[in-house]
């Protein structure tokens, strides 16, 4: 035997280093790893798309009740003051319009009704005056 023999020999003796194929009508089994995978991403596109609609509603109902919201309001009940100490300051008194008052006869004051700075009313007396030139030349 020679060494080509013995090569060839040792050739056709050696397993087959591929296994055997399967016939290429049955299809592969599927993994279990993308069944879950593909389970997995049409289970959350399903639960996004009934949700987000309804994430939507709740959102613009919740500002559509804030919007028309009754504001509340704290109320208390007014009681009085702490009085404040008196606080003195110089100021000076002026009327708004002054008023000269001319008698249309000369006398002297006979009786006064009012005193100085009280409060009259238009067309009330406020003071007699005797005159006894007038009186004369009547």
């Amino acid at each position: 035997m020679n060494s080509l023999e013995r090569s060839r020999s040792m050739v056709l003796d050696a397993p087959d280093p591929l296994p055997p194929s399967r016939s290429e009508s049955t299809p592969p089994p599927p993994r279990p790893g993308r069944v879950v995978a593909w389970a997995s991403v049409i289970i959350g596109l399903a639960l996004t798309a009934g949700l987000w609609p309804r994430w939507r509603l709740t959102h613009a109902t919740a500002a559509r009740t804030h919007e028309l919201a009754i504001p509340t309001v704290m109320v208390t009940s007014p009681r009085p003051a702490d009085p404040a100490p008196a606080l003195p300051l110089p100021a000076e008194i002026k009327p708004q319009t002054e008023a000269t008052l001319f008698g249309r006869a000369s006398g002297y004051v006979h009786k006064l009704h009012v005193d100085l700075g009280s409060q009259v009313k238009a067309g009330q007396l406020l003071a007699e005056i005797d005159s006894p030139e007038l009186d004369a030349e009547l």
